[in-house]
């Protein structure tokens, strides 16, 4: 299955409904499943990975079943990891083949310092995992943070359910800080403070409360998810590479506790002005600042291809810098992008842990067909180059439902014909 794409337009009018933040989703998610007072989530993700968090929850509450298979859901395996060593029964935690690829060591042996009875069904350091779940005193432990900082969050997460709670020392630099600290704002307002001195966060035993919550008009308490700032990044590529644009984007906050929201910063180099208003935004197309030719993406990897594939349609050439846990993520995302950047005659190279661009406007004479590599970002990502080549063809377009299930109906919306092929 594979779309192709046509747009012979030279403006882009539209508004957008962006999906719910599935990193806010599935934070609040094991918070609920803490937290013993009930409150109510409005707006949750409606992506395949948080569902699958969903359905996960409910098996485990129910006990109707001690096999937790998650898919390809990387967030939901880490904070379940860390959920189930807590909660009693023998769990089977698995998921797809990409993700008993994708490593699991480091939060498995930190769980370990605590008492936590885990066991490799098959590869030493990676999915699918035996626990043994049983009430853990707490107390001290020792984790890296150059993998991945879902391990810390999942960590913090049920740090309050802990009889000691717990001390985590992180080692070897931290990678996508933003989103931990996302984790540790969002404690903060269910009554859970995270102290933090240097690289070592504290968190007391204690209560997920919902007392600074909003109340609605029955009086119960809600969080409400703000929109993801991560798929508004494809929207960002759009107002780049158009002629001309005024794009809405429904549910962002100019405040948001999402790294991702570091887009409107990055994009105005690439001539794209944020204006902010009442839980919206609104893009608009200016000249662009060529100035700026290198990034670092350490805080907020997710908006690395976004950024490099309208970097390669740009005049400049730029590097693009702190891309090391691309290489764990759905796919390599770092040989991804090589592979189909040089696909549309773009100078790509690889050099460690950084992504060297020499940014053209390619002609390319025939059809492009993007291969996505199973990866939702992949497929959004290179679909907006339709706006600057007029066509193009994306294969397994049913990826994007991991994070944006909407993203073709967006796209028909703004004036792209979308021509389904078998």
């Amino acid at each position: 299955m594979s779309y192709l794409l046509k747009y012979t337009g030279d403006k882009v009018v539209g508004r957008i409904q962006l999906p719910a933040s599935k990193s806010e989703s599935n934070r609040l998610l094991i918070i609920h499943a803490l937290c013993n007072d009930n409150f109510t989530i409005k707006n949750i993700s409606e992506s395949n990975d948080t569902k699958s968090l969903q359905e996960a929850l409910q098996l485990i509450k129910a006990k109707s079943a001690n096999v937790v298979d998650v898919g390809d859901a990387g967030t939901s395996f880490r904070f379940l990891t860390a959920l189930l060593s807590i909660t009693e029964g023998t769990w089977f935690l698995k998921g797809s083949s990409r993700m008993h690829q994708r490593p699991i060591k480091p939060l498995v042996e930190a769980l370990k310092q605590i008492g936590a009875d885990i066991e490799y069904l098959e590869s030493v350091g990676f999915p699918p995992l035996k626990i043994i779940g049983k009430k853990l005193e707490g107390g001290t432990v020792n984790i890296t943070g150059a993998i991945s900082s879902q391990f810390i969050s999942a960590l913090l997460l049920i740090a309050p359910a802990l009889k000691d709670g717990l001390s985590i020392t992180i080692n070897e630099g931290i990678v996508s800080e933003s989103y931990f600290k996302m984790t540790t704002e969002m404690m903060n307002l269910f009554g859970v403070r995270v102290q933090r001195k240097e690289n070592t966060l504290v968190v007391n035993s204690g209560k997920y409360r919902t007392h600074l919550l909003d109340r609605d008009e029955n009086n119960i308490s809600f969080y409400t998810v703000e929109s993801d700032w991560s798929a508004a990044s494809y929207w960002y590529s759009v107002a780049a590479l158009c002629k001309e644009c005024t794009l809405t984007l429904v549910g962002l906050k100019k405040d948001s506790w999402q790294g991702d929201a570091a887009v409107a910063s990055i994009y105005r180099h690439f001539g794209v002005h944020t204006i902010y208003e009442l839980q919206e935004i609104v893009l608009q197309k200016h000249m662009s600042d060529t100035n700026l030719v290198e990034f670092d993406f350490i805080n907020c990897p997710d908006l690395a291809q976004t950024v490099s594939v309208t970097a390669a349609f740009t005049t400049n050439s730029f590097l693009l810098n702190g891309l090391q846990t691309l290489r764990n993520k759905e796919t390599d995302r770092l040989t991804a992008l090589k592979n189909e950047l040089i696909k549309l005659n773009v100078n790509v190279g690889i050099i460690d842990n950084s992504l060297r661009i020499d940014s053209r406007k390619p002609e390319i004479a025939e059809l492009v067909s993007i291969h996505v590599y199973d990866d939702h970002r992949m497929a959004m990502s290179f679909a907006v180059l339709v706006f600057v080549m007029g066509s193009i063809r994306i294969e397994n377009p049913e990826v994007v439902k991991k994070s944006y299930p909407n993203f073709w109906i967006d796209l028909r919306s703004v004036g792209v014909e979308i021509i389904p092929n078998e």
